[in-house]
């Protein structure tokens, strides 16, 4: 992905640069709380949806995540080995694995987050997300628009173009503060900012600072096509 330092532009494919092995930057997760009715449980099961385990995790339990899947229209959180639990129970929030940084969490999967700026014409490689517009010092309570952006495929960015309105994100921010957003939109543009459904122009509303407390996600779906997402 390369980005452009023009207000005329937003982005030169994502595509461009070749990212490096996820497995050279330090392992971040995700943690698991049972949302479920106080006293009972959730069941734990050997493959998403198929053979139970016999186990249940009671309601209030917290639990790393380590892995996520899309079975059936439903999402399933594996927690090591043959155990996986249904997303429809859970509360998702972000552990920094050690970092010492930022991250953003959706869909189950943690992403850590460097601070960038406009003057920055390439994503960083692998799991790594980078903020480029609006607020670049990521703040959860700063009443400002942080945008951030990640290379897709082997990204857990390439999850954003399955993110819909009403879907949770979560961001933990330098100071250990961290907030759950809400998604309330989703559009793909082109790399002037142009809403490929409506020709409406969104480059303020991707890159303005000034749109009170949101994160703005951004990958790339083509050379020239990017999918952005709103949650506030």
């Amino acid at each position: 992905m390369s980005l452009i330092a023009a207000a005329a532009f937003l982005f030169i494919g994502f595509l461009g640069g070749k990212p490096v092995a996820a497995a050279s930057i330090p392992a971040v997760s995700s943690v698991a709380t049972v949302n479920y009715v106080p006293g009972y449980g959730i069941a734990v099961w050997q493959r998403p949806g198929q053979q139970l385990t016999g186990k249940y995790l009671a309601d209030g339990t917290r639990w790393r995540v380590f892995a996520s899947t899309y079975v059936n229209g439903r999402y399933w959180y594996n927690l090591g080995g043959n155990q996986w639990i249904d997303g429809k129970y859970l509360k998702l929030g972000v552990v920094n694995g050690g970092t010492g940084g930022a991250a953003v969490n959706f869909l189950g999967l943690t992403t850590p987050i460097i601070e960038g700026d406009r003057s920055i014409v390439d994503a960083p490689p692998a799991n790594i997300a980078q903020t480029w517009g609006g607020a670049t010092h990521l703040a959860v309570n700063d009443g400002l628009s942080t945008h951030l952006v990640a290379h897709d495929g082997a990204s857990n960015f390439d999850s954003v173009k399955r993110l819909k309105v009403g879907d949770a994100v979560t961001v933990l921010d330098s100071q250990s503060q961290e907030k759950t957003y809400r998604v309330y939109r989703v559009a793909d543009v082109d790399d002037y900012g142009n809403d490929q459904a409506t020709g409406q122009n969104l480059w303020s509303a991707i890159v303005d600072a000034n749109q009170g407390e949101q994160i703005v996600l951004q990958t790339c779906i083509s050379d020239t096509i990017n999918r952005i997402v709103w949650a506030h």
